[in-house]
């Protein structure tokens, strides 16, 4: 019985574990409230933290390195079907990519279709797990 219960707690330790959370900013003024979606890298050396941000000034995707500066604006997306290359805006420090708003578009269409997608800038990598929030698709007020 105690081995059985060993084992259950291990498999339950070891299991995967979504890398999405979600943060609402609330405010007294409506102009600065936001929500905000962050995918962790699995590696925090040369992972990609993808970042999604709704607000009243519409939806941002920033894509964030925190080990290194990104040489390039360059992003490779990729999904089972299809894969595009968007240059985005770099942001001061060269470590946070802001998505164009095409690329934002494409890349939300994916992960409202819960698709396996890849992201790639330098030699810096991600895979995002399928994101199953029903606000994300939801117009923030």
């Amino acid at each position: 019985m105690s081995r059985l219960l060993l084992l259950l707690l291990f498999l339950v330790g070891c299991s995967p574990k979504s890398k999405w959370i979600q943060r609402e900013n609330i405010s007294d003024y409506p102009q600065f409230s936001s929500c905000q979606w962050i995918a962790f890298p699995e590696n925090a050396f040369n992972g990609i933290e993808v970042e999604i941000l709704r607000g009243q000034f519409g939806t941002r995707i920033y894509l964030n390195v925190h080990c290194g500066v990104l040489a390039s604006a360059k992003a490779l997306i990729r999904t089972e079907s299809e894969q595009w290359v968007c240059e985005g805006i770099l942001m001061k420090g060269s470590q946070k990519l802001l998505l164009p708003e095409p690329a934002a578009s494409m890349l939300l269409e994916a992960i409202a279709q819960k698709r396996n997608i890849s992201i790639s800038i330098d030699h810096h990598f991600t895979t995002l797990e399928p994101l199953t929030i029903k606000s994300l698709s939801e117009k923030q007020d």
